[in-house]
């Protein structure tokens, strides 16, 4: 699984690569993000993809571009941008890794509304070896206003300067299924999808220093 795993982050870092010096717009997650919604919703125009992406119209031109590069997308001009073989496999490999983020109001516990949440298998262990500090102030930079990392442990409790539990904790291992020693993490901000993306890109970067070690 490490060397599928790693082909699976270089392909992705590949199509959000920088090129001739031109950084462009859209980031790993855009690219987790398309497939991820063609995947569940069926093909999709170039204009919805950039409506649910916040991306411009040249953007998400570049992106499925690259998308067709790797073969995992193809385009039709009646049904629009839709998944290879290639494509769904490489979807169904990715979401094993990351599963897709769920929605969450978590007013109890934070009083936030509209977060998002995802889990990562077996990876409470490792990231406490990494730093819960470095991965709370990624996840800022990413774009998120506020971070939770949550370890699943006899109970679910939130990491920081000291573990924290609270019954909330509970809801969100169970709306998450996980399992002991699964890793949660939790974005907020005022706008919904800048949490949504914060949450993927620093998901990515924990899989891959995990391969790493």
């Amino acid at each position: 699984m490490k060397n599928s795993t790693y082909e699976i982050l270089s392909i992705l870092e590949k199509i959000a690569e920088e090129r001739r010096g031109i950084k462009p717009k859209f980031t790993r997650a855009d690219v987790y993000l398309t497939l991820y919604y063609i995947y569940s919703m069926g093909p999709l125009g170039r204009l919805k993809i950039a409506s649910m992406l916040s991306l411009g119209e040249a953007s998400t031109k570049t992106l499925i571009r690259r998308l067709k590069e790797q073969q995992l997308v193809e385009t039709d001009i009646a049904a629009g941008v839709y998944l290879t073989n290639k494509g769904e496999e490489y979807i169904k490999a990715l979401l094993s890794i990351i599963p897709p983020p769920k929605q969450l109001n978590l007013r109890e516990l934070v009083k936030w509304d509209n977060a998002y949440a995802l889990k990562l298998k077996k990876m409470a262990k490792k990231v406490e070896k990494i730093g819960i500090i470095d991965i709370r102030d990624n996840l800022i930079r990413y774009g998120a206003d506020a971070a939770l990392i949550i370890a699943v442990k006899e109970k679910p409790v939130l990491l920081g300067a000291e573990e924290y539990y609270h019954p909330e904790l509970d809801k969100i291992a169970s709306t998450l299924n996980t399992q002991l020693d699964d890793l949660i993490l939790v974005s907020w901000s005022r706008e919904p999808l800048k949490a949504l993306k914060a949450l993927i890109e620093e998901a990515l970067d924990l899989v891959k220093e995990a391969i790493k070690r």
